[in-house]
């Protein structure tokens, strides 16, 4: 016998494609063809690439912590004293102990004074904060009979009155001595209505400027202007907030940190003093080279995010609308466009507003970077969001990994029992919520209104409570709402919780054991039964066959004979 021929043995892919064999373009073309799946995952996971350096970008990078040490130091200069402010008085005495020489400090620390290269540094000197522009203070009155609740049986015991905080009840006219504080509108005073712990205020109001000069009795002077308001009584019954608003640069970091102080005089009387800080990088409002391939990657992007789009869009064509939306994922698809819309609106939104601000300031004005700012803050929020959304969406592109398709099986076949254990679990949700806001409402800060109430008992239902509190509030709903809530939370309502998703994992197992059961059966033991059954066939036919020929021949010969000759 001639001896066979070798069979040439095959080329590794590699070796094929640096010796004149296959490219690696045909290969992953192939490999693309054979698992198109496989391919959309690793396109998407580029995508969350860029999408993660754009959010860095945002916030600063990924290890900075100078944002948050900026915010700490701050605060520990200006705020913590602020805290303790509880009357009109207390705000005076701040304003000239502590405000007006941390702000325009003269000395430093060894009793030297500050010569002009350190003029207009805030803070106990080294600081690294530049003021920009002025500090101004602003006033929000109320007009007065403006509460509508006092019995005319009681209208010669309280001759007038001051309601809460609305800006339909704002106070426009002028007052003081020869009315010399004059109301400034919204439209001239700059900035924007914002948010505090009782109200929400106009952007508007009577406005004091604090003198900004370059000069070592800058101190002096401001602390002058302090005590005529002092002496003024410019806060009296009608006013409701007082602003401190002033803005500080970082060089080191490149920073703009927009701070306010505002303290509160609620109707239901005493203060509410909180500091609010908005920190940006500078450039975010003002582009520099560096931020400007920081747009770039915005840009780069966003047209990623329009390819995604166009691919959605034909998909919907070929399904039609109602069939696309009746996805769960199409649905998803379409909520994470529409943050990733909103966020970039509030990022070029940002650009558009600093650019009509005066930068840096002339010195004797404040300038409202708030205004820009505030849609940078906007910004980060729906990316912050959307991080969650964005990066969750991978599981649609891991579907077909064995695990990744069981584990979203099992939580789309708990998701109905869920639901309905959520809506069962409201009315109880709700009926606690009242019960803790009704019993504690008036003495613990953590159920002053429902919907503190409600974040609180759902931290009860973490841990997180102050029994004492409640006890010493009500000695006899404290501990009985505590002691019901916490059995129903914990006991039932959490264990009925994993009992959904623990059975949704058991029905899964099931029904994989059946496919896998009828798979096996389909592969290993229908065919041998299948051919057995076949030969059994042929076999059982055969004979019937002969016989039916038998009987054929049997009565032609009978013919036959019969026949006469």
């Amino acid at each position: 016998m001639e001896p066979q021929p070798e069979e040439p043995k095959e080329k590794p892919a590699e070796a094929e494609a640096g010796s004149g064999g296959v490219p690696i373009g045909t290969l992953v073309a192939r490999v693309i063809r054979r698992n198109p799946k496989t391919f959309d995952a690793l396109r998407y996971f580029v995508f969350l690439i860029i999408f993660t350096v754009v959010v860095f970008n945002a916030q600063g990078s990924a290890f900075d912590t100078s944002p948050y040490l900026t915010t700490a130091n701050i605060r520990n200069k200006w705020e913590t004293a602020f805290l303790n402010i509880s009357s009109a008085e207390d705000w005076f005495d701040y304003m000239q102990s502590i405000f007006i020489p941390t702000t325009f400090p003269k000395y430093w620390y060894n009793g030297d004074a500050i010569d002009t290269s350190d003029l207009g540094w805030p803070g106990q000197l080294p600081e690294s904060y530049r003021l920009l522009g002025s500090v101004r203070i602003r006033q929000l009155r109320v007009r007065n009979n403006t509460c509508g609740g006092v019995p005319s049986a009681l209208s010669t015991y309280v001759p007038s009155c001051y309601g809460a905080y609305s800006q339909d009840k704002e106070e426009t006219a002028s007052f003081g001595r020869f009315g010399r504080y004059t109301y400034m509108s919204p439209g001239d005073a700059g900035g924007m209505s914002f948010q505090g712990q009782a109200g929400t205020y106009s952007a508007g109001g009577y406005v004091i400027g604090l003198p900004y000069l370059a000069a070592n009795n800058t101190q002096d002077l401001a602390i002058l202007v302090i005590k005529r308001l002092r002496d003024d009584k410019w806060i009296d019954h009608p006013t409701r907030a007082v602003f401190v608003e002033w803005n500080l640069f970082n060089p080191a970091q490149g920073t703009l940190i927009v701070c306010r102080l505002l303290a509160e005089l609620p109707a239901s009387g005493g203060v509410l003093p909180r500091m609010y800080l908005r920190v940006v990088r500078a450039e975010q409002l003002y582009p520099t080279s560096r931020e400007v391939l920081n747009i770039t990657l915005d840009a780069v992007l966003m047209a990623l995010l329009i390819a995604y789009i166009y691919i959605e869009l034909r998909l919907l064509m070929r399904l039609g609308l109602a069939a696309y939306f009746s996805t769960f994922w199409g649905v998803y698809d379409l909520v994470n466009f529409i943050l990733f819309f909103v966020s970039f609106g509030a990022r070029f939104t940002a650009l558009t507003t600093a650019a009509a601000l005066q930068f840096p300031p002339d010195g004797g004005s404040y300038v409202p970077y708030d205004n820009a700012a505030f849609y940078v803050v906007q910004w980060k929020n729906f990316m912050a969001i959307n991080a969650v959304v964005t990066w969750t969406k991978m599981l649609k592109y891991l579907r077909h990994v064995p695990f990744m398709e069981y584990l979203i099986q099992v939580v789309f076949m708990a998701l109905p029992d869920l639901l309905q254990f959520a809506g069962a679990a409201l009315f109880l949700f709700v009926g606690f919520s009242l019960a803790h806001l009704l019993a504690y409402g008036d003495e613990i800060k953590t159920f002053q209104t429902m919907a503190d109430a409600m974040m609180g008992i759902y931290r009860e239902m973490l841990g997180d409570f102050n029994i004492d509190a409640m006890v010493n509030t009500n000695k006899v709903l404290g501990p009985a709402l505590f002691i019901m809530w916490t059995l129903l939370a914990t006991v039932l309502l959490l264990n009925m919780f994993v009992a959904i998703v623990v059975d949704s994992y058991g029905r899964m197992e099931r029904e994989l054991e059946k496919i896998r059961f009828m798979a096996f059966v389909d592969a290993k033991l229908l065919p041998p039964v299948k051919a057995v059954m076949s030969r059994l066939g042929r076999l059982v036919a055969e004979p019937d066959d002969d016989e039916f020929d038998d009987d054929d021949a049997d009565a032609d010969a009978a013919g036959d004979a019969a026949k006469p000759d």
